[in-house]
């Protein structure tokens, strides 16, 4: 057996085929399960309907089921699995209130609330951990990202999001997206190895640039001392050529310099940034 272990966490509902889509009957079931979690009952006569994309090239195709009760919107994806609700009425509430009468701490309570639907959700969100909040008029709104071994994520990643209502404490709607697969190498370069090819990369790059516009790139060991292990979806930033399939996560070191560079802990190769001294894919010089 292969030593390469490729976690998959859950299966891209949009591109999952027709016959692997969960029944209408059975998306019912689960939504209601999931609204018993959120602290709601749907009503007896609730359906699932279909949510359809349409795209130019291919057409239309299923990418969810929406399940609606009186003010209660359950969102789920073509294989059952949740992906978000809008509970209506509360959240025109928590828009129009003003001076909210605070009874609970938000900074500590909101992420228990939240922490305590994602444990209730299944085990999938056990690698789920903290990541940012934002304080609004009449809510709270609490963000979770997955963690794979413990390494954060450099890019877009599985991540829950949940508003929590500042008065109550009553989650108002909530966003989940697990699509994102972990790709974990059979063997790594080391940190030293990878900030020497960052280290160039971003040398070469920055001599494309008028003289001018050009950043100074900080010397090896302090791109080095930048360097983070973690896992990140390859871009083509920094003229990169990544060979990945779509929504799959490569561990790399994230470096920064003149701009941030991931390169591959497995092969080396130049994965993409988030901030490039310049995108090149063609020679020319693009700012």
């Amino acid at each position: 057996m292969s030593s390469r272990c490729t976690f998959l966490c859950l299966i891209v509902a949009s591109t999952a085929s027709a016959t692997a889509n969960v029944s209408s009957e059975t998306a019912l079931i689960r939504a209601r399960s999931y609204a018993n979690i959120l602290g709601h009952t749907l009503a007896k006569d609730a359906s699932p309907r279909k949510v359809m994309s349409a795209r130019s090239d291919i057409g239309k195709f299923q990418i969810g089921w929406l399940v609606v009760s009186k003010d209660l919107e359950i969102m789920l994806d073509t294989r059952g699995y949740f992906t978000g609700h809008v509970w209506t009425s509360r959240r025109e509430l928590v828009r129009t209130r003003r001076s909210p009468s605070y009874q609970f701490n938000p900074a500590v309570e909101a992420w228990n609330i939240a922490a305590s639907v994602l444990k209730r959700l299944g085990p999938t969100y056990a690698s789920f951990w903290p990541d940012r909040e934002q304080a609004m008029e009449g809510c709270f709104r609490v963000t979770f990202r997955q963690r794979y071994q413990g390494l954060p994520a450099f890019s877009q990643a599985n991540q829950a999001t949940f508003v929590i209502d500042r008065v109550d404490g009553r989650v108002v709607s909530s966003t989940v997206v697990v699509k994102w697969s972990y790709d974990y190498p059979r063997k790594k370069f080391t940190l030293q190895e990878c900030a020497k090819i960052a280290h160039a990369k971003m040398l070469a790059f920055n001599k494309l640039l008028p003289s001018k516009r050009q950043r100074p790139v900080p010397k090896v060991w302090a791109v080095e001392q930048s360097g983070v292990l973690g896992y990140a979806n390859p871009n083509l930033m920094w003229g990169a050529k990544p060979n990945v399939p779509m929504f799959r996560l490569r561990l790399v070191y994230q470096f920064k310099g003149s701009g941030t560079i991931w390169i591959d802990a497995e092969t080396g190769k130049v994965l993409g940034g988030l901030e490039p001294a310049i995108q090149c894919k063609t020679g020319s010089v693009q700012h």
